[in-house]
Order: C-alpha cells, then sequence, then structure tokens
C-alpha cells in the first residue's frame, strides 16, 4: 500500500510553486533578468552580489572595495552579504542575476513552509496553517519590496522558523533546543538586521515567561541560552556591520540625525494604508521625490476576517500583530497625507518615538514600517486558528475552507491590492561603447545629477565593464566631483537653469582639473546624452569638448577619452 507524501513535503512543493508563480516574469531569462523595477534599488542589490562574489573568488574581504567611490574606495557592509554568500556557486557559475534571483526564489520558498511550520505549530493543524503559509509569502509588503529590488527585505523566512524554535524550546527548554533556538535568531539577524530585531524581541518575552513565580532558577538560566547562543553567534557580524558605518572611509553611513530626518521626511506611512484596496500609495514617493520606489503594507481584508475567527484561541499572537503593528505607524501618526496634530503640541507621538530615542536596537531603525511584517505573521497564525474555527462551524474539512482562503486572499493582494502584479523586471543589459574604450583605468558616467536610485543604472553597467566608478550606494554627489574644477564646472552645468552657456571657466582651472583625471586614473567620460534635457545636453558637450577635446559619438552616447 502506498504511503501518502508526509504534509511537509506538500509544504514545500506548494510553497516553490507559490514562488514561482510570483517570480514568472524572469523565468525564461533568469541569468539576465533581474525581478525589481530598473529605477529603484534593483542594481544596487545585484552589484552587492556581484562585488561580494568578485572580492571572494579573488581572496579579498568583502568589507571594502575600489569599485566604488574612486580613487579612494571605501568601507562597506554589502546590506545582503547572507544572500550573496550563500549563492556564490550559482553566481560562480550562472553570474550575479542568477543568484539574485535565485535568493529570492529561496527566501520566497521558506518563507512560506516556515510560516506554515509555525502555524501548525500553534494550531494543531496541517491543513489551516496552508492559509498562514500563502498570506506570508505573498504578503503585499513582500511584493512592494521585490517591487523596490530590496533582496534583502525578502529574508522573512527566517523570523517563523526563529519563533518555532524558542516555541519548541519553550514547551522543553533543554541545553539541545536552547542552542538551536539561539541559532535561529542569529541566522534571522544575519538575514536581516530588523528581522533579528523582531525575533529578539520574543526572545525577551520568553526569559521574562520564566520570571513567573514558581519557576526554578535553572528554568530562567535555561532560557537564558537562547540569547547568549545568538548573541555568540551574531555580535561578531554586527560589530564589523557597525565597524563599516563608522569608518572614515564609509560608503554608508548612518548618522542619528540622518536616520531620524529620514524616518519622519521619507519613510513615513499612512495609517490608511495598512486596510485601503486599490492603487492607493500614501505617502506618493513620485510625487513627492520623483522616486518610483513605492511601500505597500497592506494587510488584506481576506486575512482580517480569518484573523478574527482565530483570535479566541490565539489571543498572544494578537497581541504580537497589535503591538507590531503600532509600531510599523513609526515615530508620529501620518494620516490621510499628513501628520496629525495636537492643537499647541505638535505631531501626535506614537509609541515607536520613545523607543527610538531611548534604546539603542531602535536608534537605527529608518523604516519603521517593516514591523509590519511581524503583524502579516502573527496574523497568519490567527487566520490559521480562524480556519479551524471556521471548519468547526461550518463542518467542512479545514482543507477546503484554508484553501478557499487562500486563494481568495491571493485575488485581493493580486488584483485589489496597492502591490503591483505582475512584477517588473529588469534587463541586465550594458551599452556597447563601454567595450570600445581603451586600456584600464576608470569611468565616469554622465549625468551626475540624475535622480540617485536611477542612478543605479551605472551599477549594471559596472558589472559588464568592471572598472572603478567615482559614486557610491545611494551617494547623492561624491566628493571627488565637487573637489574636480573640471567636474565640479560640470555640475553647476548640468544643475543651471540658464539656458545660455556660462563664462568659460580660465583655461588653467580646466588643465588642472583634466589633470587631474588622468592622475587619479580615469580612462574616459561617458556621456548619456538622452538623460539630459536638450539644453543642458548642449551646455555639457560642448564644455566637455572644449575641456577634453572633441567626443566619440556611440549612438545616444559620447566618449571623451582620457588617454
Amino acid at each position: 500500500m502506498e504511503k501518502k507524501p508526509k504534509a511537509g513535503l506538500i509544504a514545500v512543493i506548494g510553497a516553490l510553486a507559490l514562488a514561482l508563480f510570483i517570480l514568472h516574469p524572469i523565468l525564461p531569462d533568469p541569468a539576465h533578468v533581474a525581478i525589481g523595477h530598473p529605477m529603484v534599488d534593483t542594481w544596487n542589490h545585484v552589484w552587492g552580489f556581484w562585488q561580494v562574489g568578485q572580492s571572494l573568488a579573488e581572496g579579498r574581504s568583502p568589507l571594502h572595495t575600489e569599485l566604488m567611490r574612486w580613487p579612494d574606495g571605501g568601507s562597506l557592509w554589502f546590506i545582503d552579504l547572507f544572500n550573496a554568500i550563500w549563492t556564490l556557486p550559482v553566481q560562480w557559475l550562472a553570474g550575479p542575476v542568477a543568484a539574485y534571483n535565485v535568493a529570492l526564489l529561496g527566501n520566497l520558498t521558506l518563507a512560506g513552509v516556515a510560516a506554515w511550520a509555525l502555524a501548525r505549530r500553534v494550531s494543531g493543524s496541517d491543513a489551516a496553517a496552508i492559509l498562514a503559509g500563502v498570506s506570508y509569502e505573498a504578503m503585499p509588503h513582500l511584493l512592494g519590496q521585490l517591487y523596490d529590488g530590496i533582496s534583502e527585505s525578502v529574508s522573512v523566512g527566517w523570523l517563523p522558523l526563529a519563533l518555532l524554535a524558542m516555541l519548541r524550546f519553550r514547551e522543553r527548554p533543554d541545553v539541545r533546543r536552547g542552542a538551536a533556538a539561539g541559532m535561529a535568531l542569529a541566522i534571522c539577524a544575519l538575514s536581516n538586521w530588523y528581522y533579528g530585531l523582531f525575533a529578539g524581541l520574543a526572545a525577551c518575552a520568553l526569559v521574562v515567561d520564566a520570571l513567573r513565580p514558581g519557576w526554578r532558577r535553572a528554568a530562567v538560566r535555561r532560557r537564558l541560552l537562547v540569547p547568549v547562543a545568538a548573541a555568540s553567534a551574531a555580535i561578531p557580524a554586527l560589530l564589523a556591520f557597525r565597524g563599516t558605518l563608522s569608518a572614515s572611509d564609509a560608503l554608508v553611513v548612518r548618522d542619528p540625525e540622518f536616520v531620524g530626518r529620514t524616518l519622519v521626511g521619507h519613510n513615513m506611512v499612512d495609517l490608511f494604508s495598512f486596510f485601503h484596496p486599490g492603487d492607493f500609495h500614501s505617502p506618493d514617493l513620485s510625487a513627492l521625490f520623483d522616486e518610483e520606489m513605492i511601500v505597500v503594507v497592506y494587510l488584506g481584508w481576506t486575512l482580517l476576517a480569518a484573523a478574527a475567527f482565530g483570535l479566541p484561541r490565539a489571543r498572544a499572537w494578537a497581541a504580537g500583530a497589535v503591538l507590531s503593528f503600532t509600531l510599523a505607524l513609526g515615530a508620529y501618526l501620518y494620516l490621510d497625507g499628513a501628520y496629525v496634530t495636537l492643537p499647541g503640541r505638535g505631531w501626535l507621538p506614537m509609541p515607536f518615538l520613545f523607543l527610538f530615542e531611548q534604546l539603542p536596537l531602535f536608534s537605527p531603525i529608518s523604516h519603521a514600517f517593516r514591523f509590519v511584517v511581524l503583524t502579516q505573521l502573527c496574523l497568519g497564525v490567527m487566520g490559521a486558528c480562524g480556519v479551524v474555527a471556521l471548519s468547526r462551524r461550518l463542518r467542512v474539512h479545514e482543507g477546503w475552507v484554508a484553501v478557499a482562503l487562500s486563494v481568495l486572499f491571493l485575488g485581493e493582494v493580486t488584483l485589489a491590492s496597492p502591490a503591483r502584479f505582475p512584477l517588473p523586471t529588469s534587463a541586465a543589459a550594458a551599452p556597447a561603447v563601454y567595450g570600445t574604450i581603451e586600456g584600464e583605468g576608470a569611468i565616469l558616467d554622465l549625468p551626475v545629477s540624475v535622480q540617485v536610485l536611477a542612478r543605479s543604472r551605472y551599477n549594471l553597467y559596472q558589472l559588464q565593464h568592471g572598472r572603478p566608478v567615482p559614486y557610491g550606494l545611494n551617494d547623492p554627489t561624491p566628493p571627488y566631483l565637487y573637489a574636480n574644477p573640471l567636474t565640479r564646472r560640470v555640475i553647476a552645468l548640468e544643475r543651471s537653469a540658464v539656458d545660455s552657456m556660462a563664462p568659460a571657466p580660465p583655461a588653467f582651472e580646466i588643465a588642472l582639473g583634466r589633470a587631474a583625471l588622468r592622475r587619479d586614473g580615469f580612462a574616459a567620460v561617458v556621456v548619456h546624452t538622452s538623460l539630459y534635457p536638450p539644453e543642458q545636453r548642449q551646455r555639457v558637450l560642448v564644455f566637455l569638448s572644449v575641456a577634453l577635446g572633441e567626443g566619440r559619438q556611440e549612438g545616444d552616447r559620447v566618449v571623451f577619452e582620457l588617454p
């Protein structure tokens, strides 16, 4: 007699199928087409995979690079280092785009399986847990992060695994389970510092739980195994990460003023966004900052309804959902496109503000809305419990109820939520012009003043030509370009609103700038003429022709070589 397939195997197959459905636009050519909008963070992240692979293949540390901010280079912890490392074999075989896509596929599959396993543990039902797996793997927020090309945010699967390991440890607090829970928490942190913080909050609750009256000291000591094991694995990496941020040559800086300004001026999230279906984005980053980036925190009414039925059986998870939802609202309450103001007192503060100001672990957080991941996970577990309750009330098998609600949820997400579906793609195609540049040396791509996220296309081109560039990751204007009198003049021409040419700079100044570019190892200046408005294009080309000699036209690009 044939044995039925195990529930776990079915969950893996189902999660993989759902991941392939989500990522289907890249399936015809996953080695050359990446998931994510080309004008957001996609190429920044693919570049990071490539930089880590290049460094390790050559026996160098990936924590420093000279490929960016040439001629000095700098310290950099690539924010998705975890995924870049485990996909190294894929990159060395098929390239960084393939590695990036495989990381997305693996993390989406893990998300579905891990959320299913956690919900099965809580609800006691293999079938009911299907809703948790589907709603977590296909959550609108995750689709929004895929749209933005933010690969480390897709590592959501380690969070439910860490919570599951802690639940197992709570049931039987022995050394083996404590070490396993600690390691799961550490991996969660290494894959994404935000999700490590979320799991860390659960670990703190686990230790506090052991302090209840009647618990023996041994039980308290055993529960301390979880944070101790996690810290021993994650703290060295955390110190290295913080070291790259505080280094004098840091390519990415997270000073408190920048974090606070970004938290309230760019990364705020509207309370309505959690519940408003349709193409609703508040704030509208495209209108405010001319960015293609979108922030999606929509929870889904199908899941909320199922979670309501599970409330009596999952009160602890409801508390987690309320807490994380409150923190996801950020520092101040933002409603209907504006901050809520108290008469005579300014903006209405939220609980996150107190934690941000008082706790070191919260002070680097500039994306409070990412707490929605924990909210979605808690709602998924509640939804699984709700499926059990509904099936008993309707006298229908749990599997049918779970599948029906999962289909409804997928329909709501793909057809009626603010998430964009199908997801956009970015083709890894670089202009042939770079192959015509003779000799070795760095490349200066122009314009400088293109929108910062859209400038990630220069990172894509670097994947092809492999030469250093003066730009950094999300760096508005590299200091080097301001210091050089020739490039400083180019920046002024780009940003001028005057139609006519500015007075010609002294010939000596031009000669100094040209000599500095050659001395600092620049091989060529590549002007992407299609990125300029007509009047700016003419001004820049005329000036560069005077300063560097006649350029060579290559399609819609002009190359000025510096032999």
